[in-house]
């Protein structure tokens, strides 16, 4: 596996569920085989988690883990998480 990215929500976050949305983690398979990604979590700075349940993810495919609420696809998965809520929400830019 490889190809782990980030991105903080852009402009002022206001905790709105577009801003939390903006937020986001992406993961690329680079392997020649799909992945099951059952039970891995992504931890951010402020220890807020999101776990995949059951998930492979293809070869050559990417997931991208959204910080707020939507419905899950193939390629997204949803965080859960609204606001208000403190600290305010972030995927540190690649800390985690």
């Amino acid at each position: 596996m490889g190809g782990v990215g980030s991105s903080p929500a852009p402009g002022s976050d206001r905790g709105a569920n577009s801003s939390l949305n903006a937020e986001y983690v992406r993961i690329r398979n680079t392997t020649g085989h799909a992945v099951s990604l059952k039970g891995w979590v992504l931890v951010d700075a402020s220890n807020h988690k999101y776990t995949f349940g059951t998930y492979t993810l293809g070869k050559g495919k990417t997931v991208t883990v959204r910080t707020g609420k939507g419905t899950n696809t193939s390629a997204t998965r949803y965080q859960g998480r609204s606001c208000p809520c403190s600290p305010p929400p972030t995927w540190q830019g690649g800390t985690e």
